[in-house]
Formats: C-alpha cells, sequence, structure tokens
C-alpha cells in the first residue's frame, strides 16, 4: 500500500469524504447544513476542508464524535491528525501502523466517494464493458453517444475510473489493466439499490423504445414454498454465472446488453387478530 501522505489521505479528505457521502443521500445538502450538525461555522468548516495541511488532534477528538458513529472511523480520522501534527515519534508511527491496517481491511466501497458512485452510477460498469467491443474509440463524444450520457458526465467518469486503478489511460488511449480490479458492494447497501433502479427503468423503458426482437421480457408469478426462498435465489445466482461465462466477452463485442433478475413475493403477510376469531362462551 502506498503512503497516508502519497494518497493524500489527512483529516480534511476525511471530512470531504463525509459530506460528499452526506450529499449523495439528499442532494440538497448543503455546506451550511453540514456545519450546522458539526456546530461549527460554515466558514471555520470550509477553512478546515480547504485545508491542505492538519489539524490539532484535541480538534479532532471534538469533531469526529459529530462525524461519525463508527468506531474504528473515530480512530481513523485521529490518527490522521496526529500523523500530520507530529514528526517523528513512537506515537506517530503506531497511528500510521493502525491507519493503514484499518484502511486495508475496508473494501473500496466503504473507503471512498468514488467507490460510491463506482457501483450506484450505472455508466460506470457500461463504460467497462464498452471497451471491449471491437469498435470501441477512445474519444468523449464517441463514448457519449454510445451509452447516451453527456461528456463531462463520461469525463468524470474516466476520472473515477482511473483513480480505482480499474482503467489505464496512455496518451489518448483508455485501456483496461491487465489485473482485473473490482468494486465489492455490501448486498442491500444504497449504492446497489440505486443502481438496480436504474436498470429497471432502463428495462421498462425498452418495453416501449426498443422492437420486439431486439429486447426480451419474461415473467411468471409461481406458488411455491418459503423454505425454498434461498435455493431458488441460488439457482438464479448459477444462471446469472453461466449466462455470463457463455455470452460475455473480453474483446471483440459489438453491443452492451443488460440482464436483469428480480425474484420477491407478490403477497403480504397478513398479522392474524386472534381477537377477532373469539366465540362467546
Amino acid at each position: 500500500m502506498s503512503s497516508l501522505q502519497e494518497q493524500k489521505l489527512n483529516p480534511a479528505w476525511y471530512i470531504k469524504q463525509q459530506f460528499e457521502k452526506r450529499k449523495l443521500k439528499n442532494p440538497s445538502y448543503s455546506l451550511r447544513a453540514f456545519a450546522r450538525d458539526l456546530q461549527m461555522s460554515a466558514s471555520r468548516l470550509s477553512e478546515l476542508m480547504n485545508r491542505n495541511g492538519n489539524i490539532s488532534v484535541e480538534l479532532a477528538k471534538k469533531i469526529v464524535v459529530r462525524l461519525t458513529d463508527d468506531k474504528g472511523e473515530r480512530q481513523l480520522f485521529t490518527d490522521l491528525a496526529l500523523i500530520g501534527q507530529q514528526r517523528t515519534s513512537l506515537a506517530r508511527d503506531l497511528a500510521v501502523v493502525r491507519c493503514q491496517t484499518y484502511l486495508q481491511s475496508l473494501s473500496k466501497t466503504e473507503l471512498t466517494v468514488d467507490s460510491f458512485l463506482l457501483v450506484k452510477e450505472w455508466y460506470h460498469l457500461a463504460i467497462l464493458e464498452l471497451i471491449k467491443t471491437h469498435d470501441f474509440r477512445s474519444d468523449l463524444s464517441w463514448i457519449s453517444q454510445r451509452i447516451g450520457v453527456s461528456g463531462p458526465v463520461v469525463l468524470k467518469a474516466l476520472a473515477r475510473l482511473e483513480r480505482a486503478g480499474m482503467i489505464e489511460v496512455i496518451e489518448d488511449d483508455i485501456l483496461l489493466p491487465e489485473a482485473n480490479y473490482g468494486v465489492y458492494p455490501k448486498a442491500g447497501s444504497d449504492a446497489v439499490r440505486t443502481y438496480h433502479k436504474a436498470v429497471i427503468s432502463k428495462a421498462v423503458h425498452a418495453l416501449d423504445d426498443l422492437p420486439f426482437d431486439q429486447r426480451y421480457a419474461g415473467s411468471l408469478i409461481l406458488a411455491m414454498k418459503q423454505e425454498n426462498y434461498q435455493n431458488a435465489i441460488n439457482t438464479l445466482g448459477e444462471f446469472r454465472t453461466t449466462f455470463d461465462e457463455r455470452f460475455s466477452v473480453q474483446s471483440g463485442g459489438d453491443e452492451l446488453f443488460y440482464l436483469s433478475m428480480q425474484f420477491f413475493p407478490a403477497t403480504r403477510q397478513i398479522k392474524s387478530d386472534n381477537s377477532s376469531h373469539k366465540t362467546n362462551q
């Protein structure tokens, strides 16, 4: 792992990450609201976020209790302040080890807003697959037209993918690295739900926008035993893996396709009211 300094991980970095995470969940969340939640003035918060240096350990301890409830992240924030405050000391060396150990234990999606967005916004995965097509062009306008998003959005997505190590940009060529980097989100996370909603929305539009011979839509409703639910989920997962292995290509493709599956109860449980079934004695 590269040094914390090389990654520019410091208290200001962490504060910015927390602000961006809150803003992703609530787009109207403002810097003023963030300052209010941290119980400080907006000008003071802006100063802390834009500071390239560090803050005192004492101030870090006051701020972090309002930034996060996670004990590990509280220790991380305090250690980052300690590392920046002291040049050499045993306490600083131990703080560096703690930070590196903690960061290595996290999945990428737990660590950065970039990783959250890599899962949340569908076009990141679309760009990665588009690179595998035979006529791929390292051109913003071409990529934009192929996946249907604006040039500025494509540019930000490429920068995010490059930072995550999922693409390489050599001169003007966009390439996939030899090593296979991935983002592995927690099941049920906000990012995953947002991604699925976007794909399902595209499936709805495809019913009206694409001719019948260019799409497939099939569904069924069935009665089954609840005890077989997990086996059914496992079967769908195996099918998805088999489908991917059979039809996905690493190079030479000509189009991108979505495969989306949903499996959920069609009925609602009714809470029984025992009192309504009593008869007079």
